[in-house]
């Protein structure tokens, strides 16, 4: 068995999840690696006992975390440990006791209603993030897959649009609903009097870009700074989060926003098209059409995004459609008990 620190551990397994896994997973390994060699010190990984580990987690819940980002450290370690043990680095993964989790107190999750989508729309702060909202409410798409999308990904002669589903490293060209195409079409008549798409390499502009920061000056009649030049379409320069531009059209809107983003778009969008389609469809059908717009690997995991308990469901419409058992002991004589 090697001697190996915690420290010169954890960049190799970094380095390896690097060619399986997305850039936000591995993010989100380092930053618990990083936490981990911070409580425990660079000491050998064959040294690390269960109770570094629980005293390590503990401490992570006292400080603060929530479940569910608890939850998530956890699977990230076991992970971590598992590969240590593969690499000859400890005897075992056992640092992480099996089944260990921490109960994650559920909480409802905001919804945009399908008659508040043009509310959100119109609450957008300029037809940039107007195009970020429609993009999470009728594609279904994460943060990253919006703001990579490129004006040579869009097709709309064909009527489609190719994302890069980072989470995942898979392409999807996916058709443009009638809704998006309107947005879109509106949208980069605006683009196309802000930036010259004539020019070369214009192809690689991103479709949703950063702005450049307005030029202000001091107003003494106003006795503050204000803005004598317009924030300008940075047509190359990749945006980084769209959270903050959400969160404020929902605020506009009367929504919650805390805990709110580019999610809230994904599952508003996917839960309006999953009542629409329900009317008429299965259950089955209609999860594997919103599994295939999510870009999830399962269905079961669309219907944890969702929050649908279609077991439940399957029940009650099992139950009411008829007797239980079949028409065999429906109207059956009923025997009269002899009392004693």
């Amino acid at each position: 068995m090697a001697s190996v620190s915690l420290s010169i551990a954890s960049a190799e397994y970094v380095t390896h999840r690097r060619t399986h896994r997305s850039p936000k997973t591995v993010l989100a390994d380092e930053r618990v690696l990083r936490a981990l060699r911070t409580s425990l010190g660079d000491i050998l990984v064959s040294s690390i006992t269960t109770q570094h580990v629980d005293r390590h987690l503990s401490r992570r819940q006292t400080g603060g975390l929530a479940a569910a980002s608890l939850n998530l450290e956890i699977s990230i370690l076991r992970g971590f440990f598992m590969w240590c043990a593969e690499m000859r680095y400890s005897r075992s993964a056992l640092p992480v006791r099996t089944g260990q989790r921490t109960k994650e107190d559920p909480r409802d999750w905001n919804y945009v209603r399908i008659e508040q989508f043009p509310e959100l729309l119109d609450a957008a702060a300029n037809p940039r993030d107007r195009m970020i909202i429609a993009l999470g409410l009728y594609l279904f798409l994460r943060g990253s897959e919006i703001t990579t999308i490129k004006l040579s990904d869009i097709h709309m002669e064909e009527g489609t649009i190719l994302i890069h589903v980072w989470k995942t490293r898979k392409i999807d060209v996916a058709p443009i609903p009638d809704e998006l195409k309107e947005e879109l079409g509106r949208y980069l008549s605006w683009y196309g009097s802000n930036v010259d798409l004539s020019a070369e390499g214009s192809d690689d502009y991103y479709l949703v870009p950063r702005f450049s920061p307005p030029v202000c000056r001091y107003r003494h009649s106003l006795g503050r700074l204000a803005p004598v030049e317009a924030a300008q379409l940075l047509p190359s320069a990749r945006l980084g989060k769209v959270t903050v531009f959400v969160k404020s059209a929902l605020a506009k809107i009367g929504l919650d926003a805390v805990h709110e983003g580019g999610h809230t778009l994904r599952r508003s969008g996917a839960r309006a098209l999953y009542a629409h389609l329900m009317q008429d469809g299965k259950y089955d059908d209609v999860l594997r059409i919103l599994q295939a717009m999510l870009h999830h690997d399962s269905v079961m995991t669309t219907e944890r995004y969702l929050r649908l308990d279609l077991d439940r469901a399957r029940r009650d419409r099992m139950v009411r459609s008829g007797p239980m058992f079949g028409a065999a002991i429906v109207g059956a004589p009923v025997r009269k008990l002899r009392v004693v």
